[in-house]
């Protein structure tokens, strides 16, 4: 066992790392104001024309041996396979995106889903992120030298009691 009774500790953040520490924050209140932004691009390629042409190939191949019925197993081949979509730079490729849009629309037209759009339009307001800011600067601007310092005998009570916080919170 090692320590020894009593004694006090204390951190004190360097007046050169307060600017910068402040700095960082604002940056990070800006991002956190972007909402999310799904990814929009191709996720699985599409199939090349040769690829489709051995589909063909072997449809016709079971026809011929009679394992589909003449004249589908060429379609049978690429049945069920939706057409893909023509991204920037000529990428062929499929998306989940109009299927995330179609999702987020069933989800708004439900009552849930209003009050979920309206709560985060509410987090997103530059009010309620510019009160939150104010408060932040607030309190670090105040942020008493004893705050920092605490006695090993203490307790979180307290501790938090020092920081002008309630135990309870």
């Amino acid at each position: 066992m090692s320590g020894g009774k009593g004694g006090s500790s204390s951190t004190e953040i360097p007046e050169w790392l307060k600017e910068p520490l402040l700095r960082n924050i604002n940056r990070a209140e800006v991002i956190q104001q972007m909402e999310y932004e799904p990814y929009r691009g191709p996720e699985v390629a599409a199939f090349s024309p040769l690829q489709y042409q051995a589909f063909k190939n072997v449809g016709g191949a079971a026809e011929a041996f009679g394992m589909a019925p003449m004249g589908q197993g060429q379609q049978q081949a690429v049945a069920g396979i939706n057409a893909p979509e023509q991204f920037a730079g000529g990428i062929v490729g499929y998306s989940s995106m109009p299927l995330y849009t179609q999702q987020q629309q069933a989800s708004a037209a439900t009552p849930e889903g209003q009050r979920n759009l309206g709560i985060r339009k509410e987090l997103y307001s530059p009010d309620v992120q510019q009160q939150a800011l104010t408060r932040f600067k607030n309190q670090w601007s105040q942020m008493p030298a004893d705050m920092v310092t605490t006695d090993a005998k203490d307790d979180q009570s307290t501790a938090l009691s020092n920081a002008g916080l309630d135990a309870g919170e």
